[in-house]
């Protein structure tokens, strides 16, 4: 039996279209991965920003080099974290509705490439310059569970199928 956490208000309508609505508008996020670092004796978190737009499903995509860090990471273990939410709105960062996503990556087919290109270019045309790169590929994020913070007092787990 699973007991309900008294921080965690009940799923509902709201917070599923809030969570919905937030994957729809971010455009950039803080990835968290699991990096084999250096010094390290087992992987570490590393949190990364990236650019995001919405897939033909909803979820969220990126578009990652594979000399970064954050890409290295995700192809040696797929699991990651990904917070959305507007950080550049007036007021406190803190009262900003907020959606961590956590879940797998997972690095799409090149037979998708153009598609793909034209679709991310309508969110993020000045990444023109680099988006026809050898190393670029794109990512798709296929959600586990995800809580949204929608403000003081304002939190709720989420499947995955609330997402979409």
């Amino acid at each position: 039996m699973t007991v309900a956490d008294p921080a965690l208000r009940p799923n509902d309508a709201e917070a599923r279209g809030l969570a919905r609505s937030i994957l729809a508008q971010s455009r950039f996020a803080a990835l968290g991965t699991l990096h084999s670092g250096r010094a390290a004796a087992q992987p570490v978190p590393l949190v990364t920003r990236v650019a995001v737009a919405p897939a033909d499903n909803g979820l969220p995509m990126l578009l990652i080099s594979a000399l970064s860090l954050h890409a290295q990471a995700l192809r040696a273990n797929p699991a990651l974290s990904l917070l959305l939410g507007d950080i550049g709105s007036k007021g406190d960062a803190l009262t900003q509705p907020r959606l961590s996503l956590i879940g797998r990556a997972r690095f799409l087919d090149n037979a998708l490439r153009s598609r793909l290109r034209t679709h991310w270019l309508q969110y993020h045309p000045k990444a023109l310059v680099y988006v026809d790169l050898p190393d670029f590929a794109f990512v798709a994020i296929d959600p586990d569970e995800a809580m949204l913070n929608a403000g003081f007092g304002r939190a709720y787990h989420l499947a995955a199928i609330d997402l979409t």
